[in-house]
């Protein structure tokens, strides 16, 4: 088993199975219901990359429950690795594995040991500060993940200009809720909009509507959003904004969302990120009734 710098160990468990004098062996990673998407993705690739063996079975246990109301594999394809199997969530209620887990890229001892030589202590959030051997650790993770069908029938009503740019406002009611926004974070991002020339687009993904009027009344015609009339039905519009938001050579983002971070992952860290936001607000923020327990 993997050593590793303070992660969370009832995030996985390994079991097998026997037949006909073979054995198969399983890592199970449990995904925490009351988690997004892009912190259960962390979690997932952190397990795979640390616990799993090349030949060994996956078993994903993915709660369809709390900000997740859609199974993994609507929402995704996951290429290139091991067989890797979506688990009902009611399988192991009765034990405490789902109970604990972790929204970090996890390294091992001798990895962190190293990162640490370069003054960081995690790899989450630094995006081009992250040394390159650092990125090639869990970069194919990320590229070997795709969208689902119903995904791609989404990502298709947008069509993205050659002169785009992403921008991903992570200000929704609960980023308002645990005091993650900024009174001025909106016009931060309309002033880092305005660097770029009268002939630039602007991919938007935001699921606050006000955020989303005052973009349009902004950018009129340059602002492109996905239908918000569209159903998001069981997470599949959220997905959609994800890939779309790693298409573009420049990305704006929020401070501290894993849904802006996932997004650089996506496009093999290739785009050019400019972070709005600060430490100090979150310092200055509340945290989610989970986290208080």
């Amino acid at each position: 088993m993997a050593e590793t710098n303070n992660i969370e160990k009832k995030s996985y468990l390994i079991t097998q199975n026997d037949l006909n004098g073979k054995t198969e062996r399983i890592l199970n990673s449990f995904q925490l219901y009351h988690v997004g998407i892009c912190n259960r993705i962390k979690q997932l690739f952190t397990n795979m990359r640390l616990h799993a063996g090349e030949y060994d079975t996956v078993n994903i246990h993915w709660p369809v429950k709390g900000r997740v109301t859609s199974r993994f594999y609507d929402l995704f394809n996951f290429e290139g690795f091991q067989r890797i199997n979506e688990i009902n969530y009611s399988v192991y209620l009765d034990n405490k594995y789902y109970e604990e887990a972790t929204w970090r890229l996890f390294l091992k001892s001798a990895e962190f040991q190293e990162l640490r030589q370069f003054g960081l202590n995690y790899i989450d959030f630094e995006f081009h500060n992250i040394p390159q051997p650092f990125i090639d650790l869990y970069k194919p993770y990320f590229l070997a993940l795709k969208p689902s069908k119903y995904v791609k029938e989404v990502m298709d009503t947008i069509h993205l200009p050659e002169k785009c740019v992403a921008v991903h406002f992570r200000h929704s009611s609960d980023w308002k809720e645990y005091n993650r926004w900024g009174d001025d974070d909106i016009n931060q991002f309309f002033k880092e909009m305005h660097k770029y020339s009268d002939d630039t687009y602007f991919y938007v993904a935001c699921p606050d509507q006000g955020v989303h009027d005052a973009v349009i009344e902004e950018f009129k015609e340059r602002a492109l959003f996905i239908d918000m009339n569209y159903a998001n039905v069981d997470n599949v519009k959220d997905v959609a904004e994800l890939f779309l938001l790693s298409k573009c050579d420049k990305l704006i983002g929020t401070y501290g969302s894993t849904f802006t971070e996932c997004a650089w992952w996506l496009s093999g860290c290739n785009q050019e990120v400019t972070i709005i936001g600060s430490d100090e607000t979150w310092k200055n923020g509340g945290l989610p009734d989970w986290a208080k327990k």
